[in-house]
C-alpha cells in the first residue's frame, strides 16, 4: 500500500494528539487532514454541524495518474483516520474533481468490523488498516462510481 500512512506525505506524525476531536473544530480537523496520505492535493473543506448526523466534506484536486483502486485505497484509509480520531463524525464525503464518494461510520466500521474510535496510536490503527484494506476494496461500504 504505497504512501498510505499518515506522515507519508506530509512528513508529519502524532495524529492521535487530535483525537477525541469534534467536527465544529476546524483547525483539528484541518490538521488531520493536512497530515494525511493526499495532502497535497487536498483543497478545502466544509464542516457540517447545522443539524445531526455530523459530516465532513472533503474537496481534493483530480488525482492524475493514479487508478481508481489507489484513490479508493487512500479515500477509506484516510476516512478510517478521520473516523478514528473526529468523535462526531458520522459521514465523510470525499470529492476528487467531479467524482464524490460519501462514507458513513457505520457502514466502514460494520465493513471493517470494529469502533474506529478504539484504536490508541497511529501504528495501530495503520497496521490494522493495511492487513484488511484489500479486503474493505474487494466489497466497499458504499458504491463507487464508476471506472471511467
Amino acid at each position: 500500500m504505497a504512501g498510505c500512512s499518515p506522515a507519508a506525505d506530509s512528513g508529519q506524525t502524532d495524529l492521535f494528539r487530535y483525537k477525541g476531536s469534534y467536527v465544529g473544530d476546524n483547525s483539528a480537523v484541518g490538521n488531520i487532514v493536512e497530515r494525511l496520505p493526499g495532502s497535497k492535493d487536498f483543497r478545502g473543506m466544509e464542516l457540517k454541524t447545522a443539524e445531526e448526523p455530523y459530516g465532513i466534506v472533503l474537496r481534493y484536486a483530480p488525482e492524475e495518474g493514479m487508478a481508481p483502486g489507489e484513490v479508493y485505497e487512500r479515500l477509506f484509509y484516510n476516512a478510517a483516520f478521520l473516523f478514528a480520531l473526529v468523535s462526531n463524525a458520522e459521514w465523510i464525503e470525499f470529492q476528487y474533481g467531479d467524482q464524490s464518494v460519501k462514507v458513513t461510520r457505520d457502514a466502514l466500521e460494520d465493513r471493517y468490523g470494529t469502533d474506529l474510535r478504539r484504536f490508541s496510536s497511529e501504528e495501530e490503527l495503520d497496521t490494522f488498516l493495511k492487513e484488511r484494506l484489500k479486503d474493505v476494496l474487494s466489497e466497499p461500504p458504499v458504491p463507487l462510481p464508476a471506472e471511467r
